[in-house]
């Protein structure tokens, strides 16, 4: 894309005085920049895309149950189908998330949504279990792109002001997504059958890629990186910052595209490097804790809501409350995480653990539900706080690739949930038992996020979080201005 090919949402100025630009950084480019509409534009496709990626995630749940009455299946049946769509997640996190950090965050996030979307519609259509578990592994790939490319965007156009809140914000898109194949669990599947909920899971990103084609630029932090695309930087610099005359690439620098950082984007290895050799295992460790208890939950929630007698569509409606629970905590997370950093990661695996347990015990049904949206506050509340803090704390350069592998050791856990649903069902465990096992796992994650929480007060003074240098990053010559924010 060139800078006369822009999205027209980012090619309207303001009037304002132009000043020297003299050497700017790429940091204070952004951060800079007033809260305007682009922005608001570039976070509603961000909240789409996660909404396509946890509708799809959740929707899976609720076909499962349609599958065993319509196909006569077993529920053991189900384990390989939920597992492949994990794998596919596992080779499309890291694999996409890298490909976001070589050719775009914008390029790499359409291509994840329409590889979703086709994969999705195609598996309305599928006659037999074999056929839906091997578009499930499609599935898998490209959904493991969207989250993070997703939160690269963001983290890279929004200003460090305001950047946790835009990262929360976008990422309730997974909860709100997660809600809603329940509705339409309760809603339209009695009437026109599971496909329907493939349906509209392969509609949704498809309708986002279009969306985020026409109305969204590439990042600037990407780009800054890239000579050969210097005439779109310089037109999407111009656009979100019209205060400053800049009018070569020149006139934009970051020490760690100076330093030659450049040749290092996307590396794995640079995850483990500096001070992110401690960071990373634990965000690595607490994430897959995490994820297997979403997963788990997810997976097997509906499956052992209508075991326990439920109808589709009041299994639908408990899972939505679990759900909900999820909005909640985001709505929550909007006001503390730019404060707080990883602190309500630490208190949500605290309380989510007998939460989930608790979802096994026969309780009266009200009780019932405020059990089932306390622990979707907690489980889904950490996947948020999870997003904002990978958004934050990885440099420019191997951000995607932070991310997508942070979602891809994340998916190692969500892999063992469905094996280990299916393990437990077949050794006739009850409901109780069976819950224990995502709350044993969110004890873990607990003890992770306890000693990131203290190498994070450690590094950066405090609770407010900052981004890790995997290695220490040159001065560049001649130095870089500072520029006063705009207010």
């Amino acid at each position: 894309m060139s800078g006369t090919d822009l999205p027209d949402a980012w090619t309207t100025t303001s009037p304002a005085i132009s000043r020297p630009a003299a050497t700017v950084s790429i940091d204070d480019l952004v951060d800079g920049q007033a809260i305007h509409a682009r922005m608001i534009v570039l976070l509603a496709v961000a909240a789409l895309a996660m909404i396509s990626d946890g509708y799809d995630l959740s929707a899976i749940g609720y076909v499962g149950p349609e599958l065993v009455k319509a196909w006569h299946i077993s529920r053991e049946a189900l384990a390989p189908m939920f597992m492949v769509g994990v794998a596919g997640l596992l080779v499309g996190a890291p694999a996409l998330g890298t490909l976001g950090d070589r050719i775009g965050r914008k390029r790499a996030l359409l291509i994840s949504l329409m590889l979703l979307g086709c994969a999705s519609l195609l598996s309305a259509a599928a006659g037999s279990l074999r056929v839906l578990t091997a578009l499930r592994f499609v599935t898998g790939v490209g959904l493991g792109g969207v989250i993070p490319n997703a939160i690269a965007f963001v983290s890279e156009m929004v200003p460090k002001r305001v950047r946790g809140r835009f990262l929360v914000a976008s990422s309730l898109g997974v909860a709100a997504g997660v809600a809603c194949p329940g509705l339409v669990t309760a809603g339209l599947v009695p009437r026109f059958g599971w496909p329907v909920l493939m349906v509209i899971g392969g509609l949704i990103p498809l309708t986002v890629a279009a969306l985020a084609a026409g109305a969204t630029p590439e990042s600037v932090k990407y780009l800054i990186g890239r000579p050969e695309r210097a005439d779109e930087l310089l037109a999407i610099a111009g656009r979100i910052r019209p205060d400053l005359a800049i009018t070569t690439v020149d006139d934009l620098r970051t020490p760690s595209v100076a330093s030659g950082e450049r040749t290092g984007r996307g590396s794995p290895r640079r995850l483990l490097a500096g001070k992110l050799a401690a960071a990373t295992p634990l965000i690595w460790w607490l994430n897959a804790a995490n994820q297997f208890a979403s997963f788990f939950a997810l997976t097997w929630l509906p499956t052992l809501l209508q075991s326990r007698g439920a109808s589709t569509a009041a299994a639908g409606l408990g899972g939505s409350l679990y759900s909900l629970g999820g909005l909640a905590s985001g709505l929550l997370l909007l006001f503390v995480v730019d404060g707080l950093g990883v602190m309500p990661m630490a208190a949500f695996f605290v309380v989510g653990a007998p939460a989930v347990a608790a979802i096994g015990l026969s309780l009266p049904t009200a009780s019932h539900g405020l059990v089932l949206m306390l622990a979707g506050l907690c489980v889904t509340g950490n996947n948020i706080v999870m997003n904002a803090v990978l958004g934050i704390v990885y440099p420019t350069s191997i951000r995607s690739a932070g991310v997508g592998w942070t979602q891809a050791t994340g998916r190692l856990g969500a892999m063992a949930a469905p094996l280990a649903g299916g393990l437990l069902l077949s050794l006739r465990c009850s409901e109780q038992q069976l819950l224990l096992a995502p709350a044993v796992a969110l004890v873990a994650g607990g003890c992770a996020s306890l000693a990131l929480a203290f190498i994070c007060y450690r590094t950066f003074g405090g609770t407010r979080l900052g981004e890790f240098a995997a290695s220490p990053a040159p001065e560049i010559p001649g130095g870089t201005r500072r520029l006063p924010l705009t207010p």
